[in-house]
């Protein structure tokens, strides 16, 4: 990898609209100047850094994030919003994979071992006996078993 330019001592951007509707509802959430730009470069890094960890996007590479999950709400978490008592420690957290394959240390996959769907509203048998098929019971019918 190459190596990254000296940072910052200070950050500046150009406040256009959308910056600027941004500020406001953190402004309203409470977060200080400083508090907006650390917290959303933490998190924003969290994110890339995590997809790179897990493979969902090469090293380098901008990854593309699809959800979020939040926690319930409690009136007296201080801090920043990701920060939680289960934390993984810095040295549990498995290293950033090479660009590459997403596993490529281990061998291609085989077929799936039959399935028990029972209560999931699917049942195995079929024609091939393999097919999983639509369960014809209701869906509060009790499980068989």
């Amino acid at each position: 990898m190459k190596e990254l330019p000296r940072y910052p001592r200070q950050l500046s951007a150009r406040v256009d609209a959308e910056l600027l509707r941004n500020m406001r509802t953190l402004r309203v959430a409470g977060l200080s100047w400083s508090q907006m730009v650390k917290y959303g470069v933490a998190l924003l890094a969290d994110v890339y850094r995590a997809a790179w960890m897990y493979g969902q996007a090469p090293p380098t590479k901008t990854p593309i994030l699809k959800s979020y999950i939040f926690a319930r709400y409690n009136p007296d978490h201080q801090g920043p919003p990701w920060i939680d008592e289960e934390e993984t420690p810095r040295e549990e957290r498995p290293e950033v994979r090479p660009e590459g394959g997403r596993n490529a240390d281990r061998p291609g996959g085989g077929e799936l071992p039959a399935l028990d769907l029972a209560g999931l509203g699917l049942r195995e048998g079929g024609a091939s006996g393999g097919d999983v098929q639509r369960d014809s019971r209701p869906a509060d019918a009790p499980v068989p078993g």
